[in-house]
């Protein structure tokens, strides 16, 4: 009986010291968040960063962020924030401008990273969104709903695509489903392989999905003219074309790399469709459209158009490309991108024959960029005599003249120089305030 009473009292004491250790336990593991909680005290009364008003640290880290993510990198702006301490994350999930600019790459992602990317726009609160999407031609579905979700609130989308155009994945198509994007401001769709439209309709598509639109580049994009014929479309223009009136800057094709070789342009024959009475930036690589169609469109449009860059063809006529240059009267920068024509004279008269044909026309115009192939066999005289008549006869004088040789030539024309009297014909021209460059880019002949 007496060995009984002594294992019941063994066991209940057992109990009493198991009671005791828990309680202690949870005393440690409270003197530990104290503890804690006073070294955050402490870092708050030494740290710097803690003292200053939340609006002062968010700027702190918007300063040290880029301007787009690929995610999920954690060892960057704005996830390694996050990682700091619990100051640097409530600052950092306190700043809604720390997310309002996503990066994604190489397209289809998996169901968890969309959700993932979800979370980091839901980040950025009702601030406007930049989007940048690269990979395969074909969105998921997962990623058309993720723009849907977000479309109201998206303000700049840039697509840099590859892979075939068919018509069970259009590009355009799957875009416009998402529609429409009554804040987008910036469109820029590239691709890495050139894309044939049998339409141009689903291109003013994307423009009248996004009325808001200021600013809008179509690199690599053509239209199949071989099988619609000379200028013959399958489909009829229509009686009045897309009027917006928001678009102030259109690029059609990348200007400098296509001109160097003859790659990253785009089609022109979307300007058929369109009115744009507030463009003021109009960039072409492909001037597949006759100059009577171009006309038609300044006409139209009415627009006071600023600066224009367009590369002339071998096949462009000289005399229309100055018939249709008449008629903007308030461009005050144009840039020329003169591809060769296998005749060395030839393209130096070509670039001579369309400088001139400019006199008396342009009054406005500030600054004239040139670029050729080849600087060997040109008149550098002639082109002084038009500069000085530039200067002198024009409601604004010219101020900025540059005439480029471009980088497929400059491993042939290293040894590139202008005579003394070439030099002593553009001196004065220099010395009157006229600033010119003639010469490689980063390496002025006449310096």
């Amino acid at each position: 009986m007496s060995n009984a009473l002594n294992v019941t009292k063994l066991l209940e004491h057992i109990d009493e010291l198991s009671n005791t250790i828990k309680i202690q336990h949870r005393v440690l593991l409270d003197l530990k968040e104290q503890r804690r909680n006073t070294r955050r005290k402490l870092n708050n009364f030494r740290d710097p960063m803690a003292r200053l008003p939340l609006e002062i640290q968010s700027q702190i880290f918007l300063e040290a962020e880029g301007n787009t993510y690929d995610l999920p990198r954690l060892s960057e702006a704005p996830m390694n924030f996050l990682m700091i301490c619990q100051l640097w994350r409530a600052i950092a999930l306190a700043t809604p401008q720390l997310w309002s600019s996503l990066q994604i790459q190489w397209l289809p992602r998996k169901a968890s990273y969309i959700k993932f990317c979800d979370l980091w726009m839901e980040r950025s609160g009702p601030l406007p969104f930049s989007l940048y999407l690269k990979g395969e031609l074909q969105l998921t579905t997962q990623m058309q709903d993720l723009m849907t979700r977000h479309r109201d609130r998206l303000q700049n989308l840039t697509l840099e695509l590859v892979g075939e155009l068919t018509e069970e994945n259009a590009l355009t198509r799957q875009i416009l489903v998402q529609g429409p994007f009554l804040f987008l401001q910036t469109l820029e769709i590239r691709t890495e392989d050139e894309m044939y439209f049998r339409t141009v309709n689903e291109w003013v598509d994307l423009l009248a999905a996004a009325p808001a639109l200021t600013k809008c580049t179509l690199d690599n994009m053509y239209v199949e003219w071989e099988e619609w014929g000379h200028n013959g479309f399958p489909e009829p223009l229509p009686a009045r074309p897309l009027l917006h009136t928001s678009l102030r800057e259109l690029r059609l094709g990348d200007v400098n790399h296509y001109a160097a070789c003859v790659d990253h342009g785009s089609s022109a024959a979307i300007l058929l469709y369109l009115t744009l009475p507030a463009l003021q930036i109009l960039h072409f690589t492909h001037f597949d459209i006759t100059h009577k169609e171009f006309r038609s469109f300044m006409a139209r449009s009415w627009t006071p158009l600023r600066s224009l860059s367009m590369v002339v063809e071998r096949e462009t006529s000289v005399t229309g490309t100055a018939t249709w240059l008449r008629t903007m009267s308030s461009l005050t920068n144009l840039s020329l991108f003169m591809m060769s024509s296998g005749n060395r004279s030839s393209s130096s008269e070509r670039i001579l024959e369309l400088l001139e044909a400019l006199d008396g026309i342009l009054p406005t115009l500030h600054t004239l960029t040139i670029s050729m192939n080849s600087g060997e066999e040109f008149d550098y005289r002639r082109l002084a005599r038009f500069l000085r008549t530039r200067r002198t006869g024009q409601q604004t004088p010219l101020a900025t003249f540059r005439l480029y040789i471009t980088p497929q030539s400059r491993g042939r024309f290293t040894d590139l120089k202008l005579d003394d009297d070439v030099l002593g014909a553009f001196r004065p021209l220099a010395e009157d305030g006229l600033d010119v460059h003639i010469g490689f880019e980063g390496q002025n002949l006449l310096v």
